[in-house]
Order: C-alpha cells, then sequence, then structure tokens
C-alpha cells in the first residue's frame, strides 16, 4: 500500500502528465500544508491562493499601473496561474466558487469585464483542501469539478517538500482498449461524467508513468484506489497479464478483477447527525462513495453559486458590508470603490488627465461610476439557543423539531453554553454566533460532556445581550433554552471568576433576574425545554415564568 505523501505525488504527477486533470480535493489536509503543498507544486511560479474574502476584483480583473494612469488588466486567474490553492474549500468565497466552477474542466472561458473582451482555455491546476466534518456545507456543483480526490488524513502537518515523481520521458500516449473502458464503466456506475473521465485520464497518466502502450486494467483499478473508488486492488490473480493465453482467458481474468473489487464507503457526517451507511451491493461494492451521492446530503437552499433573494433593506437597518455594487440611488454610497470604478475609465474620458502640467482637476465622475455597499442580507429570524449540559437527560429529541423549523426559515443562530465539563473557567458561559444550522461548532456543542457548575445566570445574561443587539436589524427573535433550571454559580462568581461559598440561592436569583431581563424585550418569543422535568421540579418552571416563555418537559 503506498503511503499517503506517496499518493499525494502520484496525484500531482498525473496533474502534471495531463493537463486536463486539473482539479484535486484534498480530505482532510491541514490549510497550512496545502499552502505548503501548493508552493511545492507550482516551482518557480507563485500560487495564487484565494479563499473566504476573495472577490471578483483581484481574481478575473485587477488595476495595473501605466504612464497615464492606472488601467484594468487581466487578472491573475485570466493571466495564466499555473496553479490555484483553495486552503479551505468549505468556506470558499462567492467569486471564488463561481471561479472554479466556471473554468475547471472547461476547454474555453471568456471574460467580459471593465471593457475587457478575453477568451482562453483554463489550465491551470486547483488543489484544494476540506475537512470531513465540512464536506457538507461544499455544493455539489463544485464538489463535481474535483472528481479526483485523496485521503490525506495520515499526512504530516509540517512537511518540508513534496516531490513530484519523475516525469518518464516523452512518448506516444497510451491506447484504451475497450477492457479498460469496461472496467471504469463498471467503477462509475453513477456519478456524472467528469468522475469517468477523470478515472480514464489518471488511468493513463498512470500507464504513461509505467511505460505502459495501452491502458490495462490493472492500471484503472490503481486509478480507482488512488480515487478512494476502491479500497484495495485484489491480489486473487498477480500473474494475470502474464498467464494470460487466449481471448477467452483475458475476459474471465477482466471480469474476475472487475467484481472482486471493495469500493470506499466515504459517507460523511451531515450537522448533528450522521448520514445512514451506504447501501452495499451483494458483491461488496458500495454504491455511494463520493458525499454528495447520498440523497441525505442534499442542501435544501438557494442555488450555492448564486447570492440569495436579498430583502429590501430599511436604513438604519443594514447589515455588514461584503463588497460592492452598482448603486441605485445616493443612500449608502461606498466612496473608495466609487472611485476605483472611476480610475478605471480616466484613460478614455480624458487622455492628457494624468499628463498636463499646471492645470491639475479632479477626477472625471459619472453616475455610472456609483457603487454602493452591498450588505449581508438580514432574512428578519434570530435565535439565541441556550444549552444547559448538566441537563441529566438526552435533549436531542426534543429539540429536533425546534431545529428543523430554524433551518426552514434560514434563521441565525447564537449559541450559549453552560455546564461544559474540562472547560478553563467552568464557572463562565460560552457564545459563539452561526450563519445557520450546517455550521459545524453547533453539532460539537451538542456532543460535549457535562460538567459540575451551572453558571445559568452568566448564560442568561450572555443570551440578553445577543438578543438587543439583533433586536434592530431582525423582525423575529426566538430564544430556546434546554435546562433543568438549576443554575447553582452566581453573576458575580462567573463575571470574576471567584466562587465565595457558600452560595446558597444567590446563583437561582441572578438567574430569575436575567430572565426577567429578557422578558422585558417584548418582541421576543422564548421557550424553555426541561428534559428531567418532573412533579417534583419546580426550577424550570418558575424560568419559565420569568421568561414569560412556553414550557416543555420530556416526551413521555
Amino acid at each position: 500500500m503506498p503511503t499517503t505523501a506517496e499518493k499525494v505525488a502520484t496525484a500531482l504527477t498525473c496533474m502534471a502528465l495531463d493537463d486536463r486533470l486539473n482539479g484535486v480535493l484534498f480530505f482532510d489536509m491541514p490549510p497550512a500544508t496545502l499552502a505548503s503543498v501548493a508552493h511545492s507544486y507550482a516551482g518557480d511560479t507563485r500560487p495564487l491562493v484565494i479563499g473566504a474574502g476573495t472577490a471578483d476584483d483581484g481574481l478575473w480583473t485587477e488595476l495595473k499601473p501605466a504612464p497615464w494612469g492606472p488601467k484594468v488588466a487581466p487578472g491573475p486567474l485570466v493571466a495564466g496561474a499555473a496553479v490555484v490553492a483553495v486552503p479551505d474549500l468549505a468556506r470558499l468565497s462567492l467569486a471564488g466558487r463561481q471561479a472554479a466552477v466556471s473554468t475547471i474542466g472547461a476547454d474555453v472561458a471568456h471574460l467580459e469585464r471593465d471593457g475587457l473582451s478575453v477568451a482562453w482555455r483554463p489550465d491551470a491546476r486547483w488543489l484544494a483542501a476540506c475537512s470531513r466534518a465540512d464536506i457538507h456545507r461544499v455544493s455539489r456543483h463544485l464538489l463535481d469539478r474535483f472528481a479526483l480526490r485523496i485521503d490525506v488524513s495520515g499526512l504530516p502537518a509540517e512537511i518540508g517538500h513534496l516531490p513530484v515523481l519523475p516525469v518518464p520521458p516523452a512518448r506516444p500516449t497510451p491506447t484504451f482498449p475497450a477492457e479498460a473502458a469496461a472496467m471504469v464503466t463498471e467503477l462509475v456506475d453513477h456519478g456524472g461524467a467528469r468522475r469517468a473521465l477523470a478515472l480514464s485520464r489518471t488511468a493513463r497518466a498512470l500507464a504513461m508513468q509505467r511505460g505502459e502502450a495501452a491502458v490495462t486494467p490493472e492500471s484503472v483499478a490503481a486509478a480507482g484506489q488512488l480515487m478512494g473508488l476502491i479500497n484495495s486492488i485484489p491480489q486473487g490473480e498477480p500473474e494475470l497479464e502474464a498467464d494470460r493465453k487466449t481471448e477467452a482467458d483475458q475476459r474471465r481474468g477482466i471480469a474476475h478483477l472487475a467484481t472482486n473489487v471493495q469500493r470506499v464507503d466515504v459517507a460523511l457526517p451531515h450537522a448533528a447527525t450522521a448520514l445512514p451507511p451506504a447501501s452495499v451491493a451483494a458483491s461488496g461494492r458500495t454504491t455511494m462513495p463520493y458525499p454528495e451521492d447520498n440523497d441525505a446530503a442534499d442542501q435544501d437552499g438557494p442555488e450555492p453559486l448564486r447570492p440569495p433573494g436579498r430583502q429590501a433593506i430599511q436604513p438604519g437597518n443594514s447589515g455588514v458590508s461584503i463588497g460592492s455594487m452598482p448603486a441605485r440611488d445616493l443612500r449608502d454610497i461606498a466612496l473608495i470603490p466609487t472611485m476605483m470604478a472611476a480610475l478605471r475609465a480616466q484613460g478614455r474620458r480624458c487622455p492628457n488627465h494624468f499628463r498636463q502640467q499646471g492645470s491639475p482637476h479632479g477626477l472625471h465622475l459619472k453616475a455610472t461610476d456609483l457603487q454602493s455597499h452591498r450588505r449581508a442580507d438580514t432574512n428578519g429570524h434570530f435565535a439565541v439557543l441556550l444549552i444547559d449540559h448538566t441537563c441529566r437527560a438526552s435533549w436531542h429529541e426534543l429539540l429536533r423539531a425546534y431545529l428543523q423549523w430554524l433551518y426552514s426559515v434560514r434563521a441565525r443562530i447564537c449559541v450559549v453554553e453552560v455546564g461544559m465539563a474540562g472547560s478553563d473557567a467552568e464557572l463562565r458561559a460560552t457564545m459563539f454566533t452561526t450563519r445557520n444550522l450546517l455550521d459545524a461548532r453547533l453539532a460539537d456543542a451538542m456532543r460535549r460532556p457535562r460538567g459540575r457548575a451551572t453558571p445559568l445566570a452568566h448564560g442568561l445574561a450572555l443570551a440578553a445581550r445577543a438578543l438587543q443587539r439583533n433586536a434592530v436589524s431582525n423582525d423575529h427573535l426566538q430564544f430556546l433554552a434546554i435546562t433543568d433550571g438549576r443554575g447553582n454559580v452566581p453573576l458575580t462568581a462567573s463575571q470574576t471568576g471567584l466562587l465565595n461559598l457558600p452560595v446558597g440561592a444567590e446563583g437561582v436569583e441572578d438567574t430569575l433576574r436575567m430572565a426577567e431581563r429578557i422578558r422585558s424585550m417584548r418582541a421576543v418569543r422564548s421557550l424553555v425545554l426541561d428534559p428531567d422535568s418532573n412533579p417534583g421540579s419546580s426550577l424550570s418552571h418558575r424560568l419559565a415564568a420569568a421568561l414569560g416563555a412556553s414550557f416543555q418537559g420530556p416526551n413521555r
């Protein structure tokens, strides 16, 4: 079995031999390691690294100095970047995703932007990394461009150099016999043409490395093993090539090789629950070797390669600026993008603008140059989810229906955790905010073990702060608390880190006081879920009354 480093080197060599193999995805490769591999593979050139902050400007076009002022020139993706590195595919920006889908595997690409009209054949090699836990966040359109995928979970975090395997001298391209093509069809029985083409091209590149005149079934099997379609190459007939005597023997050997290969099931966890295992055929082959082949991993949402539909943004209700766009009115003008748009056209509007001596004048600004801020969408739904890890009973089933509803309305989620085990500060609550329920941190939060202390008052204080901050920009505020109401840490202890014993009922009183603060926010709808509720327990009922919240106990 080849080592992980050898698999990476083999994949890079295959990409070097076939310019149509221009997209490889490495599972569980740290971003720093991916950057190191990209620099090693690029050689003397500099790889183009793109990520969450990548925008169209600087990718497709860029400004370059000229004697008469800045001019628009083709960006690095158009000008011929040899290697494009994506350290984290799950967090790639919309502009980066669109660029990958438009160029990887394309025969021709077109650019019509800022007065430029360019057509070229994309030949850049895309090297991307993604954690298995985040693969469900990547759209199928994007995953389809990375049919060549390598599992590098055992690769060292720090590598000095990953040399590409020696490329054999130029020789005729190996032919592709019908037997090898039939095995490709057998291995890729579904998944689209891109996967079958990637397997065929990888097999041909491996055959070129071995100096073979034709692609053999063994090369196809090796390519399938490299891509994760085959777990191991069968050893039942090691001398298959040498012992072939007749055409009938050849066919029987190929049939034995094709029907005894074992495919890998790489179905990955989706959100907080694991996907069911892929169905296994009688031959031992799994029918869904790639994560997106599982119907349960479908992302029920808008098209992943276009911005979601925007709601009308009222004055004073603007989201965070995430870019710019042509202005429709004079509100929310973005000054820097407006100046940059005007600079691009100065050479056409006034050829002598930067050459005149003694008569400087301002920019020639037109209405078409005006740019406004592109704001993050505010969908009107914001929820705070408070998780008390010290609850004894399992609360996951109790919460499932509410999580499904929050996902259906595309609510942003603020998660407040109290009572975590092994925390450096068990007296304090923690908080983080997610865009939606697909964030992997939410799944981690639901699996944490319970601790000993319950700083419930501090958790409610953080929840009140989050609700207050989002009260202006959201029309619907929800607060869900999963707790038994047993807050045994006073608020002052959480704020100072000093616990003075005995605490008595101080923690409960602080909890009820913070609950009344949330109740004073008229727009907040609250719900208390107590999986440990019983007739003799009144703390969770008192908390629900202080919140003015609905109450739900265990389903018994």
